[in-house]
């Protein structure tokens, strides 16, 4: 009994360090107007560094 309370009590701390972090993230955009980059985003990024890419065909109307 007493374990699976203390689990619950766990979880809801994790729960309020996770709203304390969004919370700053916020204030951090509102006094700086910087957004963090995503995790995944970069972890996709470095995936197709990684692999051999094919050449994208010219978009139309681009001077490349």
């Amino acid at each position: 009994q007493v374990a699976v309370q203390l689990a619950v009590v766990a979880r809801f701390y994790e729960r309020i360090g996770d709203h304390a972090v969004n919370i700053g993230e916020r204030v951090r955009f509102v006094v700086t107007g910087w957004l963090p980059e995503h995790r995944g985003a970069a972890r996709f990024r470095s995936r197709a560094d990684d692999s051999t890419e094919m050449p994208r065909p010219p978009i139309p109307g681009s001077s490349d």
